[in-house]
């Protein structure tokens, strides 16, 4: 039983025994691999962009608005590959986008302080612009400074466009993949266990289990067509599955027969 939430990911393994109870067969673990650590992996991306001082006088001076940045993104988060209509070939990943929308207020400070920098690193370097050319490289000063932003050796993976941060598939798979593979990583180490050995079903339940990024590379790595060979169930609910579960040990507080 995978259970992952926002904050962690908890993990049970049980055998099913004849009479419906259950029968821990290794102690529960898990780790600090929640959803929150994806928006925290965001945060440091705006963070290399614009530099931790701009980040945080923005935090400073528009509290409100750097939480709405950050709910948009749990928003954009949650819709990942979710709403795709058919699935996206990694060849164009860098070159598809899903989107994140930000604040005016935001785009109207990082711009400011973009156009001070570019007029700053050009008087420095003796470059002398006239008054039209100047007025069209301080338009586009916040978004050459986004799209130049280089991460995995290359650029253009995050762009801004009106009011919505552009960002590819490549880019967000490495916001979710620092987090996903700290999971799959301690599932094998348990499938690989000798208490383990037969494990055939596991269950992902708890918020972050919607996330069909998730769900695929559960799949991929655990999976039938996997070494494991292990059937994977994800309920429809998968939060209130949880509370569930609660309700129903509060009803039965014998359900589980023995502990390690």
């Amino acid at each position: 039983l995978v259970d992952v939430g926002g904050g962690t990911a908890d993990i049970a393994c049980h055998q099913v025994d004849d009479g419906g109870r259950i029968r821990q067969i290794a102690a529960p673990s898990g780790g600090a691999w929640g959803s929150t650590y994806v928006d925290q992996n965001f945060l440091t991306i705006l963070k290399q962009i614009f530099g931790e001082e701009w980040m945080d006088e923005f935090k400073t001076k528009y509290p409100a608005k750097y939480i709405e940045i950050l709910g948009n993104f749990r928003e954009a988060k949650k819709n990942y590959k979710n709403t795709d209509k058919k699935k996206v070939k990694k060849k164009v990943y860098d070159t598809t986008f899903h989107n994140v929308k930000v604040p005016f207020m935001f785009q109207d400070f990082m711009s400011e302080k973009a156009e001070e920098k570019e007029e700053q690193e050009e008087e420095e370097d003796g470059v002398v612009v006239g008054a039209e050319e100047e007025e069209d490289d301080d338009a586009d000063a916040l978004e050459k400074m986004i799209k130049n932003f280089q991460i995995m050796d290359k650029k253009g993976l995050i762009q801004l466009e009106g009011e919505y941060l552009e960002i590819s598939y490549t880019l967000w798979n490495y916001l979710f993949d620092q987090v996903v593979d700290k999971i799959i990583n301690h599932v094998k180490k348990l499938l690989d266990s000798q208490e383990m050995e037969g494990c055939k079903y596991l269950c992902l339940a708890g918020g972050f289990s919607q996330s069909k990024h998730l769900q695929t590379r559960i799949f991929q790595s655990f999976g039938t067509k996997s070494k494991y060979e292990v059937m994977i169930f994800t309920p429809t609910r998968p939060i209130l599955s949880v509370v569930d579960g609660a309700a129903r040990m509060g009803l039965r507080p014998d359900f589980i027969s023995a502990r390690t």
